[in-house]
């Protein structure tokens, strides 16, 4: 029994034959399929069989089909969950985890002063929020709350004169300086109230 092939053509030179479960029903009257001419009676009923016969060995390849696919997406979630469990646990044994946490203060501060002289609080936002550690962290740094930084709208003051300031302040035995500065609005105008 010859195959049908990708070029169309019954061969086995050339094209590889499609495996037993994959190969289509012979046709009873390969004539009729590329005529118009009229089958026999005996034709006519072994096409109804076969037709018969196909449509069951679809229903049968459907219902199949959504077996696997349920099974498919068991696989997924189940991938999906592993994925998940690979990639909380590598977390866990990550390096960063295993930083000193002296060296942790002094990698927030560099990274801080690399961004601006005075700290802003959303900065500092940012590292108080990655995790706890980090937090505790950042909290038991004087160095990080040195120089704040907080940017207020100038327009909410009456006197236009003030531009910044600046003021040492102690607490404790230690001492911080905190910058106020205006935040800087385009002008387009007078501002009304």
């Amino acid at each position: 029994m010859s195959s049908r092939t990708k070029c169309g053509a019954t061969c086995s030179a050339h094209c590889p034959a499609l495996p037993q479960e994959l190969q289509l029903p012979a046709s009873p009257c390969p004539e009729h399929l590329v005529t118009n001419s009229v089958p026999s009676d005996l034709q006519t009923n072994e096409i109804y069989t076969l037709i018969l016969s196909t449509e069951a060995e679809i229903s049968d390849l459907d219902a199949k089909i959504v077996n696997l696919q349920r099974a498919l997406d068991r696989l997924k979630l189940k991938r999906a969950g592993l994925t998940d469990f690979v990639k909380s646990h590598r977390g866990v044994v990550s390096t960063i985890r295993r930083l000193p946490s002296e060296l942790l203060a002094e990698i927030f501060s560099h990274s801080l002063d690399a961004s601006d002289s005075f700290h802003s609080p959303e900065a500092l936002l940012h590292v108080v929020s990655v995790c706890k550690r980090w937090r505790t962290i950042a909290l038991a740094s004087p160095v990080l709350w040195r120089r704040i930084r907080y940017d207020y709208p100038s327009h909410r003051f009456a006197t236009p004169t003030v531009r910044s300031c600046g003021t040492l302040h102690q607490v404790g035995s230690r001492y911080y300086w905190i910058h106020i500065q205006p935040l800087q609005f385009p002008t387009c105008g007078p501002i009304t109230h």
